[in-house]
């Protein structure tokens, strides 16, 4: 399937990124970088990165381009798509912790809460999640909407809408984080 190839890209491409986020922070502190100063995960992937050949990295990012192209395509007869943020409400703080977790059962662990809302990261298309509902315990639900590129403005309205309408327009928003 697309998602498995696309996972299997990814796989190539992540590790090489996280090493060039790597290389730009050392660049801005104007020292090296270590373990301590990135999350474990990512260092520990960044450091995958040469399992990878340079052809395999080229395979991958021509696979990718072509990806992003198909999907950015598919918004040209569609304003929105509307989606779950999460597939599940959000887990407790110590079930992501990084200083408990291995980096890779780390990951394993956010992909799952990170599936809706990956993509659009990867094809640079504006997104938003709205806080339009609650689970029985009170944690906030988000639906997520994705417009085509250059289309932020479309999202912004519908989603100011949508908030003015929402179930209990009256119940406090969760604070938002930037």
């Amino acid at each position: 399937s697309e998602y498995e190839e696309r996972s299997l890209h990814g796989a190539v491409l992540g590790p090489a990124e996280y090493l060039e986020c790597i290389a730009d922070l050392e660049e801005r502190l104007g020292r090296a970088v270590g373990p301590g100063d990135v999350e474990p995960f990512l260092w520990e992937l960044s450091h995958s990165a040469d399992d990878a050949t340079p052809e395999d990295r080229a395979r991958a990012a021509q696979w990718h381009a072509a990806w992003v192209e198909r999907t950015v395509r598919w918004f040209d007869d569609v304003d929105l798509l509307v989606t779950p943020t999460v597939c599940e409400p959000a887990p407790p703080l110590h079930d992501l912790d990084p200083t408990r977790l291995a980096p890779f059962q780390l990951l394993d662990r956010m992909l799952p809460h990170m599936a809706f809302t990956e993509p659009w990261n990867a094809t640079g298309q504006p997104a938003i999640s709205l806080p339009l509902g609650r689970t029985v315990e009170g944690l906030p639900v988000g639906v997520q909407l994705v417009a085509g590129p250059e289309r932020e403005g479309l999202l912004l309205g519908v989603a100011a809408s949508l908030m003015d309408v929402r179930p209990d327009p009256e119940a406090p928003l969760p604070p938002i984080h930037a």
